[in-house]
Protein backbone atom coordinates (compact mmCIF):
# COMPACT_ATOMS: atom_id res chain seq x y z
CA UNK A 1 0.00 0.00 0.00
CA UNK A 2 1.14 3.59 -1.15
CA UNK A 3 1.86 6.15 1.68
CA UNK A 4 0.27 9.20 1.51
CA UNK A 5 1.86 12.45 2.35
CA UNK A 6 1.20 14.42 5.04
CA UNK A 7 0.20 17.30 2.43
CA UNK A 8 -2.14 14.65 0.52
CA UNK A 9 -3.23 14.04 4.23
CA UNK A 10 -3.95 17.55 4.80
CA UNK A 11 -5.78 18.42 1.91
CA UNK A 12 -8.00 15.29 1.96
CA UNK A 13 -8.92 16.32 6.10
CA UNK A 14 -9.09 20.21 5.01
CA UNK A 15 -11.84 18.88 2.29
CA UNK A 16 -13.59 16.89 4.57
CA UNK A 17 -13.64 18.84 7.34
CA UNK A 18 -14.96 21.94 5.20
CA UNK A 19 -17.72 19.73 3.76
CA UNK A 20 -18.93 17.90 6.87
CA UNK A 21 -18.89 21.96 8.75
CA UNK A 22 -21.40 23.35 5.85
CA UNK A 23 -23.57 20.07 6.45
CA UNK A 24 -24.87 19.87 9.44
CA UNK A 25 -26.77 16.87 8.83
CA UNK A 26 -24.16 14.40 9.60
CA UNK A 27 -23.63 14.97 13.04
CA UNK A 28 -26.17 14.33 15.42
CA UNK A 29 -25.16 17.67 17.75
CA UNK A 30 -27.85 19.45 15.66
CA UNK A 31 -31.86 19.33 15.62
CA UNK A 32 -31.05 19.14 11.85
CA UNK A 33 -29.78 15.57 12.19
CA UNK A 34 -31.30 13.71 9.38
CA UNK A 35 -33.15 10.51 10.56
CA UNK A 36 -34.32 9.32 7.41
CA UNK A 37 -32.35 8.64 3.96
CA UNK A 38 -34.65 10.06 2.20
CA UNK A 39 -34.57 13.51 3.93
CA UNK A 40 -30.28 13.17 3.76
CA UNK A 41 -30.69 12.38 0.30
CA UNK A 42 -32.79 15.36 -0.86
CA UNK A 43 -30.75 17.88 1.42
CA UNK A 44 -27.47 16.72 -0.49
CA UNK A 45 -28.89 17.80 -3.81
CA UNK A 46 -29.75 20.75 -2.72
CA UNK A 47 -26.75 21.17 -0.62
CA UNK A 48 -24.58 20.29 -4.26
CA UNK A 49 -26.78 22.52 -6.65
CA UNK A 50 -25.88 25.39 -4.20
CA UNK A 51 -22.15 24.17 -3.90
CA UNK A 52 -21.49 24.30 -7.98
CA UNK A 53 -23.74 26.31 -9.12
CA UNK A 54 -24.23 29.17 -6.87
CA UNK A 55 -21.23 29.17 -4.39
CA UNK A 56 -17.86 31.74 -5.55
CA UNK A 57 -14.75 29.59 -5.02
CA UNK A 58 -11.66 31.63 -4.60
CA UNK A 59 -9.58 29.20 -6.14
CA UNK A 60 -11.65 29.39 -9.01
CA UNK A 61 -10.79 33.31 -9.52
CA UNK A 62 -14.40 33.47 -7.66
CA UNK A 63 -16.56 31.31 -10.24
CA UNK A 64 -19.03 28.46 -9.77
CA UNK A 65 -17.60 24.91 -10.68
CA UNK A 66 -20.21 24.90 -13.27
CA UNK A 67 -19.33 28.10 -14.99
CA UNK A 68 -15.32 26.71 -14.90
CA UNK A 69 -16.72 23.54 -16.73
CA UNK A 70 -19.03 25.95 -19.03
CA UNK A 71 -22.05 24.40 -17.78
CA UNK A 72 -23.55 27.80 -16.74
CA UNK A 73 -22.28 31.04 -17.75
CA UNK A 74 -23.41 33.32 -14.50
CA UNK A 75 -24.11 32.56 -10.74
CA UNK A 76 -27.39 30.76 -9.93
CA UNK A 77 -29.96 32.37 -7.29
CA UNK A 78 -32.46 30.60 -5.41
CA UNK A 79 -35.07 31.48 -8.41
CA UNK A 80 -32.88 29.69 -10.36
CA UNK A 81 -32.86 26.31 -8.45
CA UNK A 82 -36.68 26.19 -7.71
CA UNK A 83 -37.03 26.67 -11.94
CA UNK A 84 -34.83 23.91 -12.61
Amino acid sequence: MQSTSREDQGRLHRCSFGHYFRVRRFTRLTNGFSKKWENLNYMLAIFFVFYNFCRRHKTLNGATPAMAANLSKSFWTLKDILQA
